[in-house]
């Protein structure tokens, strides 16, 4: 099985690393092909904008779907996105390692979702969730929260996590 966890918390000395390192050994031990990545360890740049995409299809205005699918079609993605998309798409499982702050994920890991799941590479409109490239993988979320069990449940009073955490844990089926 091929495993990539995705680690993003800026300290490298953190439980959620903690947790990444141990599920990675794990699974090594059980014979998998383990991947990680450390967003903050190798400064993936969250934002997605025009300065990925000097060869613009439309100069006038950025549209970051439009590019995204010019740019998979032309073989021209950025490198570290082309990187990371191969690494997802050779993936069986998917591990999500991230603190929960504010109510959501870590901006990098949202930022790279946004870079990643490029439309034409991951998904397009007839392929997804069932259909689409993630089609029979898995995907793991490991999240730490600074707060009780009580205060994340539906009724508590950080609000419900499983309805904050939908976005992540429904994304990588597009």
């Amino acid at each position: 099985m091929n495993v990539l966890i995705i680690i993003a918390h800026p300290e490298a000395d953190s439980f959620n690393s903690y947790l990444a390192s141990k599920a990675g050994r794990r699974f090594e031990k059980q014979g998998s092909l383990v991947h990680s990545v450390n967003l903050y360890s190798e400064n993936f740049e969250p934002r997605e904008g025009q300065i990925f995409y000097p060869d613009r299809q439309d100069v006038e205005r950025f549209d970051a779907l439009r590019e995204h699918r010019y740019h998979w079609n032309a073989h021209r993605l950025p490198e570290d996105v082309t990187r990371h998309i191969e690494l997802l798409k050779n993936s069986d499982l998917l591990l999500l390692h991230f603190p929960f702050w504010w109510f959501a994920m870590p901006a990098i890991l949202k930022g790279w979702m946004d870079r990643v799941f490029v439309y034409g590479g991951i998904y397009d409109s007839s392929h997804r969730h069932q259909n689409g490239v993630m089609k029979g993988k898995r995907a793991l979320l490991t999240v730490s929260a600074g707060a009780s069990a009580n205060a994340c449940a539906y009724n508590g009073r950080d609000g419900d996590m499983r309805l904050m955490l939908w976005p992540p844990i429904h994304a990588p089926t597009i």
